[in-house]
């Protein structure tokens, strides 16, 4: 959701400010971090920009937001904490080890870091490949060399958290992209890892099923779970977010902070492409009205 946003009167830091305070390296206690990133640089094939980040610390316990328009690098700044990518230049932290393509050859360092990281892809069609959705959430579990017994109450759990015990024994590609997408949800959910990274989990949900993925990312909170999720829809960012990442049309960090503070500041959001001005209500007002499709307070 690309919201459109109300000028603010009131005084407030430049947005260049919030960058520059944002870009030095993350400080804290030892441990502080589940990722840390120092001079992060990915480039496709063909010379194409990924991403690049100077200096990023993601916090343990805390659900991270990272937020860009289309072609920002949110995905591919997900796939790097995943050890899925590997930057040309920099280094990655998580857990406070380095994580290279060397390392996660390594079966030991693969298996711990596989464990306790979950990544739950945009298109869930790369992800559910079992002949069943039981089938399906009962993978992670048996690689973690569990018994059946245990495996068996994981599964039900998160059929019943998902609501999808009705499709359990169905082939998950013949099933709808929101019903996908849930299964793909509840595939991490039998992981049960330390750290979630969500590549825009709303993306095919109807409006009842995204209810039940905020409850669940709320509930992640409360047993100090770490979250990312890649998204464009700021509703869910304010409901879910404590801390935004906001990346830029260049694919660089444009800010980073309290979630709150971020989305308060209307010109960053519409410089990193997250608000626009339409007409509002889209047909009647001026042309240049700028208003919010999320704050809790609009009336408009």
């Amino acid at each position: 959701m690309v919201a459109a946003m109300h000028e603010r009167s009131d005084h407030q830091p430049s947005d260049r400010a919030i960058t520059e305070s944002s870009a030095r390296s993350p400080s804290g206690s030892p441990g502080e971090f589940a990722f840390e990133l120092n001079n992060i640089s990915f480039t496709y094939p063909g010379g194409v920009l990924g991403v690049e980040i100077e200096h990023l610390g993601i916090r343990r316990g805390c659900c991270t937001i990272l937020l860009g328009a289309n072609g920002s690098g949110k995905s591919t700044l997900l796939k790097i904490l995943d050890g899925l990518l590997y930057p040309q230049k920099g280094n990655l932290r998580a857990f406070g080890e380095s994580v290279t393509e060397k390392r996660l050859d390594e079966k030991d360092f693969q298996r711990r870091f596989r464990s306790r990281v979950g990544f739950v892809f945009q298109d869930a069609d790369i992800q559910c490949f079992s002949p069943t959705v039981r089938d399906e959430l009962a993978f992670a579990p048996l690689q973690k060399g569990m018994d059946e017994r245990n495996i068996d109450l994981l599964v039900q759990k998160a059929l019943s958290t998902l609501r999808i015990e009705s499709i359990a024994d169905r082939y998950p590609y013949r099933l709808s992209g929101g019903e996908k997408k849930r299964v793909a949800i509840a595939s991490i959910l039998t992981m049960d890892p330390e750290i979630y990274l969500l590549d825009e989990p709303t993306a095919n949900l109807d409006p009842a099923t995204e209810g039940i993925l905020i409850d669940l990312l709320a509930g992640f909170a409360e047993e100090n779970k770490t979250v990312v999720v890649a998204t464009q829809d700021l509703m869910l960012a304010r409901h879910i977010g404590d801390r935004a990442v906001i990346l830029g049309p260049d694919r660089t960090l444009a800010a980073e902070g309290e979630m709150t503070d971020l989305l308060d500041r209307s010109e960053l959001l519409a410089s990193a492409g997250l608000a626009h001005y339409h007409r509002h209500p889209h047909r009647k007002a001026s042309t240049h009205e700028r208003h919010s499709h999320y704050t809790e307070d609009d009336s408009g």
